[in-house]
This record gives structure tokens, C-alpha cells and sequence, in this order.
């Protein structure tokens, strides 16, 4: 007879793939303007007290599956790292084809 935790699923790393683009300032012109655009997109968000060149955001769901962290590293843009859990179902280039919906919510372009 198996034990309840014979059942479980070993823990799995909680970070599926992670990637790292530039992106640019298009119809958004502020980080803090970006910020404003992508709340209204009901997304969850997070900024270091410490820091107005940072901005962490994150699908609805529970637990979030795609997080990403923009640094605004000059006046016209930045870094972005995404990050996927291993709650999300999206292969990486599939992933890489949705970065269109981020670009177009948040005013910016992404380099790839």
C-alpha cells in the first residue's frame, strides 16, 4: 500500500525559463506612466521603495506564472527579464510570441 506522500509529486524548481531583452520607450513615455497602463490592465505590480528605475509585475493568477522585471536603465529604455514558473504552459518560443501583448499594453518595445 503507498503512503499519501508516495503520491506526491516531487517539488519542482519553482523558475521554467528565464529570459533576458532591452526594450524601448514607444507610446509610453515614463516608467511611472507604464506602471499606471499596466495596473489598469489588472496586472499585479511591485516597486522597490528605494529605486523608481525598477518595476516588477506579474499575471493575475495565483500563484503568478510569468513574472517581469523592467530596469530602466537610460532615458529611452531598459532591461527586462522574464521570468516563467513551472506553473506556466507556454513553451519558450511560444512565450516569445505573446511578448507582443506586453509591448502593446505597456507602450514599449521589446528587442528581441
Amino acid at each position: 500500500m503507498k503512503t499519501p506522500q508516495a503520491d506526491k509529486k516531487k517539488p519542482t524548481f519553482p523558475i521554467k525559463h528565464v529570459q533576458f531583452y532591452h526594450w524601448i520607450f514607444n507610446t509610453c513615455e515614463a516608467l511611472s506612466k507604464m506602471a499606471e497602463k499596466l495596473k489598469r490592465e489588472h496586472f499585479e505590480m511591485a516597486r522597490p521603495t528605494d529605486n523608481d528605475n525598477v518595476l516588477a509585475i506579474a499575471t493575475q493568477n495565483r500563484p503568478p506564472a510569468l513574472v517581469f522585471i523592467f530596469i530602466q536603465r537610460e532615458s529611452k529604455g531598459g532591461d527586462l527579464i522574464l521570468l516563467q514558473t513551472s506553473l506556466g504552459k507556454l513553451p519558450l518560443a511560444a512565450l516569445e510570441k505573446h511578448l507582443g501583448i506586453i509591448e502593446r499594453k505597456a507602450g514599449i518595445t521589446i528587442l528581441k
